[in-house]
């Protein structure tokens, strides 16, 4: 009896820290690096790994605005991408749509605006290089009132982000109608 309490308790110890390491290295986009920016604080930044050939790839962050007036996320530029825009996804009659936010995306005074799957995003477009799991990727977000900020960006693996946050699977851009269109994207 005690040799089967002992494998038990060895069993949920072992579980447990593997449900920690797995949490720890998904939630590995949440990572340390803080920006701060003015009143503006970017966090949680982070994109996919992407295939070979891929022309398009998402962004992902969190910015806080601890100021007392609002700024706007107005666009960015990457060292990995020619083209870096503000798009949001939405479901509309049934389809998922994405939009260009060409008038940028509002960061209220004192709120958290979180640019995820699904939901707004970067959209990194005409890729000049794979995105690889495990690489940091610099990039420059531009806020009307804050100005430029440089950030990093950590490749994550997708499939692996998706299982760990299964309320991101309606992230996916495969089939989904961009500004009325029918688009595929890799992303």
């Amino acid at each position: 009896m005690h040799h089967k309490l002992t494998n038990t308790y060895f069993v949920a110890a072992l579980t447990a820290s593997l449900l920690l390491a797995v949490g720890t290295a998904f939630n590995a986009h949440a990572n340390d690096r803080k920006v701060e920016a003015g009143n503006l604080v970017i966090e949680n930044t982070f994109t996919f790994a992407t295939p070979p050939g891929s022309r398009t790839a998402g962004g992902y962050l969190t910015v806080t605005n601890n100021g007392d007036t609002d700024d706007t996320l107005t666009g960015g530029s990457t060292d990995f991408s020619k083209v870096t825009e503000i798009h949001e996804m939405k479901m509309v009659e049934n389809i998922m749509k994405m939009r260009h936010l060409e008038q940028g995306l509002t960061i209220p005074a004192g709120e958290s605006v979180e640019l995820k799957p699904g939901g707004f995003h970067m959209m990194f477009m005409q890729l000049t290089q794979s995105l690889k799991e495990g690489d940091s990727k610099s990039a420059t977000l531009i806020f009307s009132n804050a100005g430029e900020v440089a950030v990093q960006y950590e490749v994550v693996n997708r499939a692996e982000y998706m299982e760990a946050h299964p309320q991101g699977k309606s992230g996916s851009h495969h089939g989904m109608k961009h500004g009325g269109k029918h688009m595929k994207s890799d992303n």
